[in-house]
């Protein structure tokens, strides 16, 4: 069963001794979920804690409220840890722009959006010794950032450190309609990206058809500067 908290209030997961992390064990196939959107700028934030799991793997939705991982948390490499600043499968309320902040840990998936979702504008910055297999500056499955006509519904990717495998500044298209409204807009000033790709991730999707509603409407703006660096970048 999924794990809720009322998104009103900041909620803090950590050690009671700076000194000595705890250890939190997920032992149920359960998800953490978020109240939706209550409080966008009332995070939860978990920092100076062991992330383990003996399932498969962990999800983490915020779904409109901010979501930070702080320093010194450490999860098992093997198994699939997962973040999405929006909402989980066929939860398309939120209506709401996210934020996650993500400093320290590896991270198999990173979404700035969610799961069958559509943010009103996303936020994701990676920084200090962050490890991210995947990062997605919108969701997965047939999510959208933004409406047609919409306004200030940007996907915003900041990259201050870490290391991240593979970045797409906007979906993962697998249906018909995966579309960025808006502008994404990349800035990498730190840490190192080894692919990025400006646009959608088409991967995922075998039949052409369901591109033609799934590209980037607004424009791209990649800058890396300041000792921030990719070994490749490619275009939409």
């Amino acid at each position: 069963s999924e794990r809720y908290w009322d998104g009103g209030a900041p909620v803090r997961i950590t050690s009671t001794d700076p000194e000595r992390p705890a250890t939190l064990t997920k032992t149920v196939y359960a998800d953490w979920i978020l109240e939706d959107g209550k409080a966008p700028n009332a995070p939860l934030k978990i920092d100076n804690v062991n992330l383990e799991t003996n399932f498969a793997g962990m999800n983490i939705y915020g779904r409109g409220n901010k979501i930070v991982i702080g320093e010194n948390v450490t999860t098992e490499s093997g198994e699939l840890f997962r973040i999405y600043g929006g909402s989980f499968a066929n939860d398309r309320t939120t209506g709401y722009p996210t934020n996650v902040v993500v400093e320290s840990g590896y991270w198999h998936l990173v979404c700035g959006g969610g799961h069958s979702n559509i943010p009103n504008g996303t936020t994701v910055t990676i920084r200090d010794t962050a490890s991210v297999g995947t990062l997605y500056g919108g969701g997965t499955q047939d999510s959208t950032v933004g409406t047609p006509n919409g306004a200030n519904t940007d996907v915003n990717i900041f990259i201050e450190g870490g290391k991240i495998n593979q970045l797409y500044g906007g979906n993962r298209v697998e249906s018909t309609n995966c579309a960025i409204y808006e502008d994404i807009n990349i800035e990498i000033t730190g840490g190192h990206v080894d692919v990025l790709y400006a646009g959608n991730d088409y991967s995922h999707s075998e039949d052409s058809k369901n591109w033609q509603n799934s590209y980037v409407q607004g424009n791209v703006t990649v800058a890396i500067r300041n000792g921030g660096s990719a070994t490749t970048v490619i275009g939409d």
